[in-house]
């Protein structure tokens, strides 16, 4: 593996490790009403095969949630190839897996998997695509 495949890898990785960790799951738990803002209008969020599409309708969505703590056991993150091997112009695969807990309910195994990619001339990125999944059953 070249050393610039290596670091477009180990960049990807670091950016999406650090998206979950100290964005998402944090705002999702404590300020869920800013959640959209990690989103574009043209963003699709598949929640338990339910699609949602547009800021105000996944904003309105949750708020609707009730109040939530994430415990994320793994983040597997990589580069989508476009083509080229810079940093700067990849999406990123993110992959979560953990329990989640609702209100006083049991926790629950989730899934969730975005697709990532840079805001234009800025440095941070939104989410293109969100597929969430509570697996059966409570977490023991």
């Amino acid at each position: 593996m070249s050393t610039a495949k290596a670091t477009l890898i180990d960049t990807n990785a670091r950016a999406g490790e650090i998206f979950v960790k100290e964005y998402f799951y944090r705002v999702y738990d404590s300020s869920r009403h800013e959640l959209f803002r990690f989103y574009r209008e043209d963003s699709v969020l598949i929640w338990n095969g339910n699609a949602k599409k547009g800021l105000q309708t996944l904003r309105d969505f949750f708020q609707q949630l009730p109040p939530s703590t994430h415990n994320i056991q793994s983040i597997d993150c990589q580069p989508i190839a476009d083509g080229t091997e810079s940093p700067q112009a990849s999406n990123i695969f993110v992959v979560v897996v953990g329990t989640v807990t609702y209100a006083k309910e049991d926790p629950r195994h989730f899934h969730e998997t975005f697709i990532l990619a840079q805001e234009p001339g800025k440095g941070t990125y939104y989410i293109v695509n969100d597929c969430f999944r509570l697996t059966t059953g409570p977490a023991s």
